[in-house]
Order: C-alpha cells, then structure tokens, then sequence
C-alpha cells in the first residue's frame, strides 16, 4: 500500500508546475491579509487528488493494477489514507505559514484557524460523497455527478427548510452538540463512503 501512495506522489510531484500558481495566488493573499487563504486547502486538495485519478484512467493504470499482486482492497484504501494525509498536512502548512505572515501583516489568526479547521472537514465531506462516484464513473464523469449531487443536495435542504423550517429540537441538538456532530459526523460519513467505494471497486470490470 506504500508503494501506492508514493505512486500518487511521484504524480504530484511531477504536476506540481501546475499548482505552483496556485501557490503564489495564495503568499499574495496572505501577504495582503486576505482571509480568502481559508479556501487554499480546499482548493489545492481537490486540485491534487484528482489529477491522480485522471492519470490512474488515461493510463489505464486499474487494469494493470489489478493484474498484479495489488489488491483492489488496498487501491481503494490508500486512496482514502492519501486524502486524510494530504488534508491534514495542506491545512498545517496552511494555519503556519498565515502565522509566519502574521508577524509581517497583522491577520486575524483565530479566524484564519477555524476557518481552517472548518475547510479541512469541508474536504473530507467532498471526497466522502466523491470518491464512490469517482470510483463508479472514473474520474471525468465522477466529477460531473459530484457537482449535480452537491447541487441537488443543496437544493433539496434549502427546500426542505423553506417547507417545513428547522425544528426547535433539532436547533436545541445542534447546539448543545455542535462541536460533536462536526468531529463524527465527517468521520462516520467518510467510513461509509470508504465501504461503498470498496464494495463498487470489488465489482468493477475493467
């Protein structure tokens, strides 16, 4: 499994040109003391993790890999162990290097670290609902439901709420276990996702 994720680094690595832009957009901002740098994990992480299912596909690199010693199991569970390293690691270089600039331009740290925090579980939640579409469909395709489930979901909630409103005892939970449903909610969704994307990956013809 070691060997698939340094497989997905040297992929990175070799593509790092690309978000080398990104970089620089994200030392102006923070050198400006644009608060706008929260989104730079987000926006790296996504950018990073599927460039490596577009190259997985183009080379048809599943179908070599299942022809070797390589199990399905562990294709689909270093995928899911690279976006926790990934996260985590982008969000770190995140909050320390806004606290570098902080030296030089004064930022609203606190803000910048929840916020943070927050982008962190907002990519564990995206590639908790994309990774068994990616795994379905490929990563061209994956994609494009991803963005038609998320609208949907949107859609759907914000229509809810205008019907029905939110209840007092789902407000009262919300509340009273906010800082709970944040730190499992995002782990039991990114479990299940985990499951699907295996028990699809176990099926897939190639």
């Amino acid at each position: 499994m070691l060997g698939l994720i340094k497989k997905d680094l040297l992929i990175i690595i070799n593509n790092f040109k690309q978000y080398l832009i990104f970089i620089l957009i994200f030392i102006f901002f923070a050198f400006n003391g644009i608060e706008t740098i929260i989104y730079f994990p987000t926006l790296v992480i996504t950018m990073i993790l599927f460039s490596t299912f577009n190259y997985d596909d183009m080379s048809k690199w599943n179908s070599y890999a299942i022809a070797s010693s390589i199990t399905r199991k562990e294709i689909v569970t270093s995928k899911y162990i690279e976006n926790i390293i990934y996260s985590v690691a982008i969000s770190l270089f995140t909050v320390l290097f806004t606290l570098l600039i902080s030296l030089i331009n004064p930022i609203n740290l606190p803000h910048i670290i929840i916020s943070t925090l927050g982008s962190l579980i907002g990519v564990i939640l995206l590639f908790s609902l994309g990774y068994p579409l990616i795994f379905k469909f490929g990563a061209e395709k994956g994609r494009i439901f991803l963005v038609i489930l998320i609208f949907s979901i949107a859609i759907l909630i914000g229509i809810l709420i205008s019907i029905f409103g939110i209840s007092p005892l789902i407000k009262s939970f919300a509340s009273h276990y906010l800082y709970l449903i944040l730190i499992l909610g995002p782990i039991i969704l990114y479990i299940i996702s985990y499951l699907i994307s295996l028990r699809i990956y176990l099926k897939k013809d190639f």
